[in-house]
């Protein structure tokens, strides 16, 4: 609701606040059109939805919103709507027409901003019907007073002023009748943290002293005093955002004393964590399902450093302190309110001594509540000295107590029983389609039908069932996002054990689908190694796993690197892994699709190797992972919340690197100089090892469309995933040619080459390792050996420098160009190089990228025209970059004809 605002006197400052306004709206927008709540009004201030916001930041959100509108409402009913509101740093608010349409409009609505937000406001109010309709409708006189800083109406008023400026302020406002005599609440979002504790403080005692009658609501950071905290500020400082009031963030109980010493008489607060666990459980679990969390522990740390503060006055005796955050007791005689998170669990004690009631708590150790009560209190008993007030309300029994029953049945078949399920049907669906295209494809040569059976099945049913149980139906995957923290360590053995027997209900179909003498030949889909070497197959099954569940954890566990395209991204993994392996081990990579049919067909050849080599991979996954940064995961995850719960993501440009505004700058050297680097050498290895392995293994019959899709695939798969770390260049052109754009920093050009020569001689040692040495030495190691004579350099340079223009052209327009940017990128940047693969091969090899053919060249010592595929690809990289600079690029790109 407000825009979150530091006051001080740096105009650069405040201009850095002021745009967090445009970031808090359109997270609401985007939360509001996912139905977390309803909000008709705030797409004319955001036109837009924007990109998706993640799960963590949606529910971070609604609890904002929710707990706010609670207090606010029960305030104006306490007062029957005979009272004032006065929203402090409203920002694009919309809190006065949702009042209007819930028949809850006080006397009048005032709104202070910065004057330059005020005029965008009121902008938007008089260029849109739906918001200036009801300010006409609720004013007495066919004139209002306008102009470009203020307007006000007989029930709505917006004023530009600066908080800092009480009497400036205060004059203004009583100019348009605010009235201190009446009942008065204030609202304020994330704003008394950016002014000093003075200038908050005077402020806070401004309200306190005029208005005698009034309730102050405060949302803002708090528990800023640990590690999480901490790494919030330094992000924010990052971002010209100092936190100059968060001496009064250290802890609830500070919150309140700020309020106390300013003249307040009485004042409560709670985590945001708290009031997302009592707000009424129907409603948090219809939104529950809206989308699948896999940050549950983000979430809660997210919310554990934000809070609601209410103070109040009661000269009127109107019962202000009686507006609160209730427990509902499971039995409902008793509702007890819980003031503290100190004084949560003591109360559930001291509740259980009365009449033996048990009020419910839920999974995180928080105390449910159903409903909040406006209500006297009947009788009190004392908590540490913290008045807890008791509610009986006997003829609601029976039916709370049925509500509550049915919450916790629906929360426990939603958390573990439907997650289950769903893992057992796609498990089912994936095993039967993989057996059945193995089944089907007998007789025919190369894997390319079952590699994209696999693939495509499983993009599919991941975006399916992704929503309620993750879409792991691997039991490697499982462990893989178990340990590095993307679901309940609970929740792995019955993920395992339902995958296990979807498998089996799979492969038991396809054997029912089949003759028996075609299922028999294909031994029902079973596994088994091809190669007699069972520590190469094995060696296959690790390296390919490593793969699958690194392109898993990346893409849609680490926030980071997460993406929407996961389900695809994983599901071409899965493709390209088949395409390059399987002439080796099978390229299982899930020892459930192997374990469902070895029942099935009682086939049980070797078959620990495929427990054994993913298991590995999944386990190498995981110590990459939980190693990224040497501050541990919780910065990590600090500095992922405070991005998304102050500012959220902004637009993130695949492959180029450095030109992420207005993102903030890496927090430490680790994640600016040396993470990026270690991307780019894990990106190239994989790359590298998956393209040898795939013309190792290439079956000549299949042309170079084997060879083509798995080079194209690997591409699109490893610059989504990375996108975020390095840039994901994983070619030495590319690198050259995004920091002749501009994409980069030219301190970086230097590693990133060294890098990527590094991983491409790891990347072809790996599969030097992998494959069998007689097809590894007829494929001279997947070296480019088509240049046999001089007549033909002519030919290939040409066609190197060609192709590599035209794939590098297409990142620096999809990736750098601000004019043509797109998220489609790495897939645009994966089909050019199987578009040039299949057309380029026979006359030069279609390398496109010198580290390709630097690893091999190095484990085979094979060096002949090796020089082509340097010279060919860098020269088409610096073609592609002057034809950016020079005609193709948007103004900021261009060096010609700029305004």
């Amino acid at each position: 609701m407000a825009a979150r605002q530091r006051f001080t006197d740096s105009d650069t400052a405040d201009e850095a606040v002021r745009a967090t306004c445009d970031d808090a709206t359109t997270c609401k927008r985007f939360a509001s059109s996912k139905s977390y709540w309803k909000d008709p009004y705030i797409q004319y201030f955001v036109r837009s939805v924007g990109e998706r916001k993640a799960p963590e930041i949606n529910r971070g959100y609604y609890a904002r919103v929710q707990g706010v509108n609670h207090l606010l409402d029960a305030f104006i009913r306490k007062a029957e709507c005979d009272c004032q509101v006065v929203n402090l740093g409203a920002g694009l608010d919309t809190t006065f027409w949702r009042l209007k349409d819930e028949n809850l409009m006080p006397r009048k609505f005032f709104e202070v901003d910065f004057p330059t937000i005020v005029a965008r406001k009121i902008h938007n109010i008089k260029t849109k019907p739906p918001l200036s309709k009801p300010i006409i409708e609720t004013h007495s006189t066919d004139s209002l007073l306008l102009d470009s800083h203020c307007l006000d109406s007989d029930r709505y008023c917006i004023v530009g002023a600066d908080l800092r400026d009480i009497s400036s302020m205060d004059e203004k406002l009583k100019k348009f009748q605010l009235n201190p005599e009446l009942p008065t609440l204030f609202l304020s979002e994330c704003v008394l943290v950016y002014m000093t504790p003075s200038q908050s403080s005077n402020l806070l005692h401004w309200a306190a002293e005029t208005f005698h009658t009034a309730m102050f609501i405060n949302y803002e950071q708090v528990n800023m005093s640990d590690r999480f905290g901490q790494v919030m500020i330094e992000n924010l400082q990052r971002r010209q955002c100092t936190l100059a009031g968060v001496e009064a963030c250290q802890s609830v109980d500070s919150q309140k004393e700020r309020f106390l010493k300013t003249g307040w008489e009485q004042a409560d607060a709670l985590d945001m964590m708290t009031v997302y666990s009592i707000l009424p459980q129907d409603d948090v679990a219809r939104i529950e399902r809206l989308e699948f969390l896999d940050e549950k522990e983000l979430l809660q740390q997210l919310l554990q450093h934000y809070s609601i503060c209410w103070a109040t006055k009661d000269k009127l005796n109107l019962g202000n302190a009686q507006l609160m955050f209730l427990l509902h007791c499971r039995n409902a005689n008793y509702c007890v309110n819980v003031p503290t998170v100190q004084t949560r669990m003591r109360a559930i004690s001291r509740v259980r001594g009365m009449n033996d009631v048990r009020p419910p708590v839920t999974s995180t150790g928080y105390i449910c509540l159903s409903h909040v009560f406006y209500s006297c209190p009947k009788f009190s008993i004392h908590i540490d000295d913290v008045i807890t007030e008791v509610l009986t309300i006997d003829e609601a029994g029976e039916e709370e107590r049925a509500t509550s029953s049915t919450s916790e049945r629906r929360r426990i078949y939603e958390e573990y029983v439907q997650p289950c399920l769903a893992e057992l049907m796609g498990s089912c669906l994936f095993v039967l389609v993989g057996c059945a295209s193995v089944i089907g494809n007998m007789g025919t040569a190369g894997v390319l039908q079952p590699a994209v059976a696999h693939g495509l099945t499983l993009g599919v049913l991941i975006v399916v069932f992704g929503q309620i149980s993750g879409g792991h139906f691997n039991p490697v995957v499982s462990l893989s996002v178990c340990l590095c923290g993307g679901m309940k360590f609970l929740l792995l053995a019955p993920y395992i054990v339902t995958q296990m027997i979807g498998g089996m209900i799979g492969a038991g179909l396809a054997k029912a689908m089949y003759p028996s003498n075609l299922y028999d030949a294909a031994l029902g889909g079973a596994l088994q190694p091809s190669s007699s070497d069972l520590v190469k197959a094995m060696l296959a099954e690790v390296l390919m796993s490593l793969i699958l569940t690194t392109v898993v954890c990346m893409g849609a566990v680490n926030g980071q690197t997460r993406s929407p395209s996961a389900p695809f991204c994983i599901g071409l993994t899965v493709t390209a892994n088949i395409l390059a392996g399987a002439a080796l081990s099978g390229a299982c990579m899930n020892p459930v699709r192997a374990f469902g049919p070895a029942v099935a067909a009682n086939h049980w050849v070797h078959h620990w190797i495929y427990w054994v080599g993913p298991t590995c991979g999944a386990l190498l996954t995981v110590s990459f992972i939980r190693s990224q940064s040497p501050t541990g995961i919780a910065h990590r995850r600090a500095k992922m919340g405070v991005e998304k719960m102050e500012m959220e993501d902004t637009d993130c440009t695949l492959m180029e690197k450095g030109k992420k505004s207005p993102a903030p700058s890496p927090p430490n050297k680790y994640e600016k100089l040396f993470q990026p680097c270690l991307a780019e050498i894990v990106g190239t290895m994989f790359f590298v090892f998956i393209g040898c392995v795939s013309v190792i293994e290439n079956v000549p019959a299949a042309g170079r469309l084997q060879p083509a899709l798995v080079h194209g695939l690997a591409v699109a798969v490893l610059v989504a995933v990375m996108d975020n770390i390095s840039g994901s260049h994983f070619n030495p052109p590319f690198t050259i040619a995004i920091y002749l754009c501009g994409g980069m920093e030219l301190m970086m050009v230097g590693p990133y080459l060294v890098c990527q020569l590094i991983g491409g001689v790891l990347g072809a040692a790996m599969s030097k390792m992998m494959t069998p040495a007689e097809r590894y030495h007829n494929a001279t190691g997947a070296a480019f050996d088509i240049l046999k004579s001089e007549s033909q350099l002519s030919g290939a340079i040409f066609g190197e420098v060609a192709m590599t223009c035209l794939v590098t052209m297409v990142v620096l327009l999809v990736a750098v160009n601000g004019k043509t940017k797109t998220p489609l990128a790495p897939f645009l940047v994966g089909c050019t190089v199987i578009i040039n693969i299949l057309a380029g091969g026979d006359v030069s090899g279609t390398c496109l990228n010198p580290a390709r053919a630097f690893g091999p060249a190095v484990m085979t010592n094979y060096w002949t025209y090796h020089w082509v595929y340097w010279v060919g690809p860098i020269g088409g990289g610096l073609v592609a970059a002057a034809l950016l600079r020079l005609i193709l690029g948007d103004e900021k790109l261009r060096v010609v004809l700029k305004s």
